[in-house]
């Protein structure tokens, strides 16, 4: 140690303890002892000593000099002498030394030892970590490979964690798996100073075996014992290195070889894998089943082996009973002697059926041992991997496994037949003795009687318990033999399949086995009926608190039913009025909503009945899963499931009728009756089909009815043709929107004789299809894209047809120009003139603005929407909307008052009402609404169009329509404002102050500057065109100019139908669409007035007593049809651009004169303009038609402003605009510019495809 080389195994504290008692020391410690303190002594002075000045010691002085160390033993000293000798030399030496060398050598020593169990722990990560790999390499094999010990976990095998130092993300390894050369190797463990990666995710899981299971690599085999240097930290040699390398790219091949696998393929080798595992814990469960009833056997034969000996026994007494009976001395002792030899007849008997229910009991378990035989073979073979041995060796125990399969059954319907057989087999004791004298001793006979009578009441308990105990033992190992038949059934060839389940003569006799098997099931639990009874009394009897807790539950939940059922239908039809009267939230969501109370209105009965039953099924107390309950559940659920679907499809079929005018008695009956017949054949199929599932399993009877349920669809089949004859003739003889085709020609003519039946069956196929396709097609149109497309089909039809009638046409004459100009885009109507359906449009945009001016003061609004999107009669109708908001609030003092009133007398009243509770809170709500917003009846509204010019000729207009001078200052404007009462103003087309130009915002800031400064009671709300609110929107992204942005929505065909509408009758226009045919095939088309979901409806529709409604009634008619689809051809052509639709509505309209001399105005397909011309022109033209766009009406200055262009490329441009009439002159003296409504939605288009506009 003090010279640096001592082992760092060796324990410094146990080399530096003495014990003072050891003998061996003796003296020699003491003298040590003293010698250190007297060499420490003279080590100090000598220190101090020197530390003395050189001067001051005298020439010749002696110096001081350390006592002598202590002596060794001589040579001729015995060994342990001289190694105390040598030992107390040590520690003086060592103890001599200052304290500090002392502390540096302890403390260097504790150094090594450190660096040497560091070292070890390394090497035993590195030959961990080699055992590791190599283990998961061989587990990742043989999962691809389908042979991986069951007893792995392949989850955590397949777990790759890229954030360790030294997994399959670094550079060498990962260049080694991927096969891009080969890095140098690094350590396979790393240094001390090295970071330290976490094994807890490599650690094998509880599921799996340990990692240091037998490899093909041992760690000693590489990694050779030496011995360790205390001074460097440890590295792994060259074997264990190139082995753990080795190991890495073993285990990065199968990973990479498991990643080359498709996911289907990988989920198969994991649910192979997970297969394996359940069937290997089914043959342990098998087994210790099997070990279980092995242990049993020694057990029944020393029963068995005691109850013969009794019988022996009691034989023995009776013979000497009887030998005794023969040698009595009088009448009276013999017949005492004859009545104990009977009474031990009678004993010997009952150990004889003892004996004998002993080797039933050993017969029983010897039964159940082969089926617990044959479950592990079977489950054995199903572990081995699928080869053509397996299918033989299945084939070949199939028939063994049905054979016993039938002792099995064949045992369980004797035990039955013993159960059912009041007759017992234990012989009866008998009357007792009489006649005999009074002084006759016969006490020995009344206790060998007592005992006999016991012993018949407990022969026939077990006798009893014996027989059910081989009924549960044989239906378990019928149970059992089934299954593995069934398994046995699937490892085997196709052959077997068929042959088992065909209908071959192996076949049904397979059949008849499954039947029997199932009336034994049914037979079993019929006879158990009375023991579960029994069962369950005693169980009542013993605990009955879960009993009556269950009982509660079920009489609350029968109540709670028995309530719901009483108020079911007023609930529902509250819902379902609620929800279509709603006015909150999206009307498309509260329609969905009310039809959805509708649906479940109808299919609500066995919906209910299944809720119950279901509830009931859970609250039964029951120990164990009851057969009986299971199978009853069954049927319910399929007979109350199979019912709300039968209802559920008449509903669906009954909406469809009622909503599309097609409502019809006959046809309502017919339906739900057909229905009927439908639904109950496929639910007592289902039912059929789950009940031999879940008795006999999926075998032969579960297969005939899977394919004889074909077969019998066919006499239904008939039988729905000759229900639904005479109505599909009918329907293809006054249906007018059937097709004149070939095979509706023929089926028209073969109505009668035999071949009507045939003809009845393709009938019924093709209107079957028909509305199929229909019923498709009116739910795709819910879809703009499918709208879309039936309007460019619409399209192409009409022109086709304009196409041919060119030859035969008649000479055209356009519409009058007075007509055409009252059908101007341009032109607003009055708001007074708007009907209903146009008053929706845009209505909760509307309400969201008047509720956001009503509620705060100083608000900024802007409304989005492109040129002709009906801007200017937003405005208007809001105006209007303002106007009754004023009027309202303008009676607010009376109706604060009133409300008042109605408050205080509300505090009065019975607060328990729900109606005056309801009523107290609108009267409160409005009272403070009134006081909060009186002078809101004070309300000024100013409607202004924005001038071109800017915001100065903006703000003129807002002075004079305030009644001030044009020209009045800014400040003295704003000061006016401020004073006057609350005012809103209505500024139309506020996007004529922006230009798409450097500084082109400079308007609309000035704008919104004057509207802040105003203030007060002042709002705003602007229309601004969606083209220059897009250049505005990205120009400022996410800083906020207004209060609250809406887009106006794109307007319907409907909508756009309507417009037309109204506009032509105030044109006094009658136009006829005899020239527009819409193909049928195609035409969704209903009437526009719907009947309602009432209950008058839903009474006739389920074959009331309502009168007789023909499916036929309701049809839209030929002209509107093709008006609905023209309307939609305008409004796909428009993009739901109304003012485009009107402007393309007029070009269609032509005046017709007939030979007689009279006009008509008629409806033909527009010619759309060319929008190729477009396309062909230059990238200038297009700029400059972006401008004009986005600017509304331009001028040239704003032109060139906004496209950067030369002045004179500006004009050209103009000019050719102009020239070819895609752009107008507008303007007092026609110095700006619009596009024209004819060019306008092709304009826009070629804009979008050129990414120059989004709108």
């Amino acid at each position: 140690m003090v010279e640096g080389r001592l082992d760092p195994a060796v324990d410094v504290s146990e080399l530096l303890t003495i014990n003072l008692v050891d003998p061996d020391l003796g003296d020699e410690l003491r003298v040590v002892l003293a010698s250190i303190y007297a060499t420490r002594v003279a080590s100090e002075a000598q220190a101090q000593e020197a530390a003395e000045q050189d001067g001051k010691r005298k020439k010749n002085e002696p110096k001081i000099e350390l006592p002598p160390e202590p002596r060794l033993a001589g040579p001729d000293a015995d060994p342990l002498t001289r190694a105390r000798s040598e030992l107390a030399l040590a520690y003086w030496q060592f103890l001599t030394l200052p304290a500090e060398r002392r502390a540096e050598l302890l403390a260097q020593h504790a150094e090594h030892q450190a660096m040497i169990a560091q070292n070890r722990e390394a090497k035993t990560r590195a030959e961990a970590r080699l055992v590791r790999l190599s283990n998961q390499a061989k587990w990742f094999k043989g999962l691809i490979e389908g042979d991986l010990d069951v007893a792995v976990d392949p989850v955590p095998l397949l777990r790759l964690d890229l954030s360790k130092p030294n997994e399959l993300a670094t550079d060498d390894r990962l260049a080694r798996a991927l096969g891009y050369g080969e890095l140098e190797p690094t350590s396979a463990a790393p240094g001390p100073d090295q970071p330290q990666t976490d094994p807890k995710p490599d650690q094998p899981q509880p599921d799996q075996p340990s990692e240091t299971a037998p490899s093909d690599v041992e760690p000693s085999d590489v990694e050779p014992s030496e011995r360790p240097d205390p001074t460097k930290p440890w590295e792994p040699s060259e074997a264990l290195a190139a082995a753990t390398a080795a190991a890495e790219a073993d285990l990065d091949a199968q990973r990479l070889r498991f990643l080359a696998l498709s996911t289907d393929e990988r989920r198969a080798l994991l649910d192979l894998h997970a297969k394996r595992q359940r069937e290997a814990d089914q043959a342990k469960a098998a087994a210790e089943s099997l070990a279980a009833a092995e242990e049993l056997v020694p057990e029944v034969e020393a029963d068995l082996n005691l109850a013969e000996d009794k019988a022996e026994k009691a034989k023995r007494e009776r013979m000497a009973a009887q030998e005794a009976a023969s040698q009595a001395r009088s009448e009276a002792l013999r017949r005492i002697a004859e009545e104990r030899a009977r009474l031990l007849g009678v004993k010997e008997a009952h150990a004889i059926y003892e004996v004998e229910l002993a080797k039933r009991a050993k017969d029983t378990l010897a039964a159940h041992e082969v089926a617990l035989e044959w479950d592990r073979r079977v489950t054995e073979l199903a572990l081995e991997s699928p080869t053509d041995s397996r299918e033989a060796n299945s084939d070949g125990m199939y028939s063994d496994l049905r054979e016993a399969l039938g002792d099995a059954r064949d045992r369980l319907r004797d035990t039955l037949k013993l159960i059912a057989n009041s007759d017992s087999g234990v012989a009866p004791v008998g009357e007792p003795l009489a006649g005999l004298p009074q002084d006759v001793d016969r006490s020995d006979l009344s206790e060998l009687r007592a005992e006999l009578e016991a012993s018949e009441a407990a022969l026939r308990e077990i006798e009893r318990e014996a027989l059910w105990e081989s009924a549960h033992s044989g239906r378990d190992d019928i149970v059992m033999l089934n299954r593995a038949r069934l398994t046995l059934l699937d490892l085997g060839s196709s052959d077997l399949r068929s042959r088992m389940t065909g209908f071959g003569q192996d076949g049904v006799e397979q059949v008849k086995r499954e039947i029997d098997q199932i009336g034994l099931e049914l037979r079993y639990r019929i006879q158990a009926l009375p023991r579960l009874a029994r069962g369950l009394f005693a169980q009542l009897e013993s605990s009955p608190l879960p009993l009556i807790f269950s009982a509660i539950k079920l009489g609350f939940l029968l109540l709670l039913f028995r309530y719901w059922r009483r108020r079911a239908e007023p609930t529902l039809d509250r819902m379902r009025d609620g929800f279509l009267a709603r006015e909150e939230g999206n009307p498309r969501i509260n329609a969905a909503l009310a039809l959805g109370v509708w649906y479940f209105s109808r299919i609500r009965k066995p919906l209910e009945l299944l809720l119950l039953f279901g509830v009931m099924y859970r609250i039964v107390p029951t120990d164990s899963e009851m057969l009986e309950l299971e199978v009853a559940w069954l049927v319910i659920l399929w007979l109350l499931l199979g019912s709300a679907v039968i209802l559920l499809v008449d509903a669906v079929a009954a909406h469809e009728n009622l909503v599309h005018g097609r409502a019809s008695n006959v046809t309502a009956r017919l339906r739900i009756k057909s229905l009927r017949l439908v639904g109950l054949t496929i639910v007592w199929t289902g039912l059929v089909l789950s009940l031999t599932e879940q008795i006999v399993g999926l075998g032969a009877i579960h297969k005939w009815v899977g394919t004889l349920v074909w077969i019998a669809a066919i006499p239904i089949l008939l039988v729905l043709i000759r229900w639904w004859r005479e109505h599909a003739f009918r329907r293809f003889k006054d249906d007018p929107d059937m097709p004149d085709n070939a095979l509706v020609r023929w089926i028209r003519a073969n109505t009668t004789g035999w071949t009507s039946f045939p003809t009845a069956a393709i009938a019924g196929g093709y209107l079957f299809g028909r509305g199929l396709m229909r019923w498709l097609l009116r739910r795709a149109t819910a879809l703009e894209a499918t709208r879309r497309l039936l309007a460019w089909m619409f399209r192409r039809e009409v022109a086709r047809q304009a196409t041919a009638r060119r030859e035969d046409e008649q000479p055209v004459r356009p519409l009058a120009p007075r007509d055409y100009a009252k059908l101007d885009p341009g032109k607003i109507v009055e708001v007074e003139q708007l009907s209903p359906d146009m008053e929706a449009i845009a209505s909760d945009i509307l309400d969201e603005i008047t509720e956001l001016v009503v509620a705060h003061r100083g608000t900024l609004s802007a409304v989005i929407g492109e040129r002709g999107s009906g801007k200017s009669m937003f405005l208007r109708r809001l105006e209007a909307a303002f106007i009754r908001e004023a009027q309202d609030f303008a009676q607010a003092p009376d109706a604060d008052a009133d409300a008042s009133e109605d408050a205080e007398a509300g505090e009065d009243a019975d607060a328990s009402e729900d109606a005056d509770a309801d009523a107290n809170t609108d009267a409160a709500d409005k009272a403070a609404k009134a006081r909060r917003h009186a002078e809101f009846g004070r309300l000024t509204i100013r409607r202004i169009q924005c001038p071109t010019g800017g915001f100065t000729q903006l703000q003129r207009a807002i002075a004079k329509s305030v009644g001030l001078d044009p020209d009045t200052p800014a400040k003295r404007l704003i000061a006016a404002l401020a004073e006057q009462t609350p005012l809103v103003f209505l500024i139309d087309d506020v996007h004529r102050l922006v230009r798409p130009a450097i500084g082109g915002l400079e308007g609309l800031d000035r704008f919104t500057d004057f509207a802040r400064e105003v203030g007060g009671d002042a709002s705003w709300v602007a229309t601004i065109g969606a083209a220059a609110w897009q250049y505005v929107s990205r120009s400022r992204g996410e800083r906020v100019f207004f209060d609250q942005v809406l887009k106006l929505p794109r307007w319907n065909e409907q909508q756009i139908g309507e417009l037309i509408r109204a506009r032509s009758e105030a044109a006094a226009l009658d136009p006829s669409f005899d020239e527009i045919v819409i193909p049928r095939q195609y035409d969704v088309t209903t009437t526009p007035t719907r009947p309602a979901l009432g209950r008058a409806s839903e009474a006739g529709d389920e074959g009331g007593e309502a009168s007789e409604v023909s499916e036929f009634s309701g049809r839209p008619t030929d002209r509107e049809r093709a008006e609905v689809g023209f309307y939609r051809i305008l409004w796909d052509h428009a993009k739901g651009n109304p003012a485009v639709a009107l402007h393309f509505w007029r070009e269609s309209l032509c005046v017709v004169s007939s030979a007689e001399g009279a006009s008509e105005v008629k409806v033909r397909l527009f010619t759309e303009p060319p929008a190729a011309a477009l396309d062909e022109v230059s990238a200038t033209l297009h700029f400059v038609l972006r401008g004009v766009v986005q600017l509304g009406i331009a001028s040239p200055e704003d032109l060139v402003a906004c496209t950067q262009l030369p002045p004179a490329d500006v004009s050209d441009a103009l000019r050719f605009a102009v020239a070819r009439g895609w752009v107008d002159r507008v303007g007092k003296r026609g110095d700006r510019f619009c596009v024209t409504w004819h060019w306008y939605r092709a304009i826009t288009d070629m804009l979008r495809r050129q990414h120059l506009l989004e709108i």
